[in-house]
């Protein structure tokens, strides 16, 4: 009697589980459901300056009206969440605009038609949300009510003027770079999945998390990748285009999440780089302290015929960074928009040449980016003195300092180099130094040009 009492005491406890499952099924099935059904924008291929129309469609596709006035969100994208958390300022999703609805009933949809001025950044991300900042709807389903529509801007309306101020385009008509030249990109990381540089770059090794893979564990940081795009963006007419785009690219990661690492992961990426067979090491990276290992590592790499070169530094002072300032590296300063050179740049007597840095330092760009971050229209034209590079997760955005003056750099000695093999570090450094034009700021070292250098390396060639 008492295993029969038990039981039907287990039978109701399970049928009024089962019942309040159900009734709390009926409920949700009585709720409103908000998606962003369609988004179509005209002209269809824009350029920047246009003015973009765009058509939205809200549904709501729940079993239930939506009485309540609700807000659908317009935001404009750069970059990934990943990103964002980086800079500190939400850059992935930065508000245009909003539109209230008073309701929406049920099975109803609502066309919502906007206007928005195309500003010059590669990739445009339109990004629109239902029901958005603080929510006014109980719905059945809160995760689909955001969807994206992204487009590329037709590279031939992007201001790639750090291209045009080394005469890169030139140089491309004597090679674009060689396969056969490895690049190492001694940095924070590589999303090596970016459509600009896939299939060109090689993993190596990430030494921050002691793994063979950047893209697990920690998260990188978005500087390495940037980097990797100066270098060697593909020159496909999509996005932007680096200045050897055809090389090869290596990832060896010694820098953490936030950028910071030790001098014994950079000493032991350096001397990885040239075990692997990197022809050019850059390194957008720098101490104001020796390390007697550090410096065999980079020596010995030099010695071995690997061209490194290395930042100089932010700091406006005339001193360079280490590796900057060990003997036979190529030290680089970085030149504004207009040529001159950069206020935050450094300028000791080691460095051997300048390159495009923009007009910002890293330190100022963070500044704007958290500044404006609520105002894209005013965001955009204040950094566009400075360079456009790729970031993680197959997005595009801003770039500064000495760090951006490096690769490019880098990826002209990768140029020279597809054109004229044999070269040493030292008749690289004469030809860089003889062929760089004077700037505003010094004289003791101009601003290289990529056209002039690939073809003295290439008259070089037999002699």
């Amino acid at each position: 009697m008492k295993t029969l009492r038990a039981l039907f005491v287990l039978v109701l406890v399970v049928g009024f589980l089962v019942g309040g499952v159900g009734i709390n099924w009926a409920r949700q099935s009585r709720l409103a459901d908000l998606t962003i059904l369609d988004i179509s924008f005209t002209p269809a291929s824009p350029k920047p300056g246009d003015k973009l129309n765009i058509t939205v469609t809200v549904k709501n596709q729940g079993n239930a009206d939506a009485t309540n006035p609700f807000d659908v969100c317009f935001y404009v994208g750069l970059s990934s969440p990943e990103v964002a958390q980086v800079y500190g300022a939400p850059i992935n999703q930065i508000l245009v605009q909003k539109v209230r609805l008073p309701e929406l009933g049920r099975g109803d949809s609502k066309q919502i038609e906007l206007q928005w001025e195309v500003v010059e950044v590669p990739l445009i991300r339109l990004i629109f949300e239902a029901d958005c900042a603080i929510p006014s709807v109980t719905e059945s389903d809160k995760d689909n009510n955001k969807s994206e529509k992204s487009f590329f801007i037709d590279e031939k309306f992007l201001d790639e003027w750090w291209l045009t101020q080394i005469e890169a385009r030139k140089a491309h008509e004597i090679t674009k770079g060689s396969q056969d030249i490895l690049v190492a990109v001694i940095d924070t990381g590589i999303d090596r999945n970016h459509p600009e540089i896939k299939g060109r770059t090689i993993m190596g090794y990430d030494f921050a998390d002691d793994d063979p893979d950047s893209l697990s564990g920690t998260q990188i940081n978005l500087h390495g990748t940037s980097v990797a795009g100066l270098i060697g963006a593909a020159d496909d007419g999509v996005g932007l285009t680096g200045v050897a785009p055809n090389v090869r690219l290596m990832d060896v990661r010694v820098l953490g999440t936030r950028g910071s690492g030790t001098i014994a992961a950079v000493t032991a990426g350096v001397r990885f780089a040239v075990e692997k067979g990197a022809k050019v090491i850059n390194m957008s990276l720098g101490a104001f302290f020796d390390d007697a290992n550090f410096r065999n590592a980079v020596q010995d790499a030099i010695a071995k015929g690997v061209i490194v070169v290395a930042a100089a530094g932010n700091n406006g002072a005339p001193v360079v960074s280490f590796p900057a300032a060990y003997p036979g590296v190529i030290a680089v300063a970085a030149t504004d928009r207009q040529g001159g050179l950069a206020g935050y740049s450094n300028f000791g007597s080691q460095t051997l040449v300048a390159a495009p840095g923009g007009d910002f330092s890293e330190e100022q760009l963070l500044q704007f980016f958290q500044a404006f971050a609520q105002d894209f229209q005013q965001l955009v034209p204040k950094l566009k003195p400075n360079l456009l590079t790729i970031y993680p997760s197959g997005t595009y955005g801003w770039f500064a300092g000495t760090s951006g003056a490096s690769p490019i750099v880098a990826g002209v000695v990768a140029l020279m180099l597809s054109a004229n093999p044999k070269l040493t570090n030292d008749q690289i450094r004469s030809i860089l130094r003889s062929t760089a034009k004077s700037i505003r700021g010094t004289s003791r070292f101009g601003l290289v040009n990529a056209a002039k250098a690939v073809q003295a390396a290439k008259d070089l060639v037999g002699k």
